[in-house]
């Protein structure tokens, strides 16, 4: 594999990584993937961007617990992470645990309040919970930052649809 020669060649080179990483998921090699991540955090155990990688690759791998400790554990080094808020909400998500993921994406917003993909993502939580007033809020402030954000258009429009709303 030429991302494998690539770090043999230059093991400090972090393209190689993200490289073989992506081979692996492609080839849903998760496994292989996460396997080579811990590798490189044993080399560099304080790398903040390699735990974020473990993790998502844990939630791609279906190890939601695994993932949501590394978020911790990101979290308790930089709490006033949006971003990380995201991932954690995402997983909480995927787990179907809604009020916790609300939480997380509220905390997100709270962090970067101009965030469209934050502010998407918790107007997604808010339709599911049958939050549509809310959700609709949201979508309108995405579309005063982001007057094409599909996603938010879509979404409008159906909550406007669904209760009865001109749509022209």
């Amino acid at each position: 594999n030429q991302f494998r020669e690539m770090r043999n060649i230059n093991p400090g080179d972090g393209r190689s990584l993200v490289g073989l990483v992506d081979v692996y998921n492609r080839q849903k090699r998760f496994k292989d993937a996460i396997g080579e991540i811990r590798t490189e955090i044993g080399k560099s155990p304080n790398s903040d961007a390699l735990r974020a990688s473990l993790a998502a690759e844990l939630v791609e791998d279906g190890q939601y617990d695994a993932a949501l400790a590394e978020y911790d554990a990101l979290l308790k080094k930089n709490p006033n992470s949006g971003e990380v808020y995201i991932m954690l909400g995402d997983v909480h998500k995927r787990r179907n645990d809604l009020p916790a993921a609300l939480k997380a994406m509220q905390k997100a917003v709270e962090l970067t309040p101009n965030n469209t993909v934050s502010l998407v993502r918790l107007a997604l939580i808010m339709e599911t919970l049958d939050q549509g007033i809310e959700a609709r809020k949201l979508y309108d402030k995405i579309l005063s930052i982001d007057p094409n954000n599909y996603v938010a258009l879509n979404n409008l429009a159906f909550l406007k649809a669904d209760s009865g709303e001109d749509l022209d």
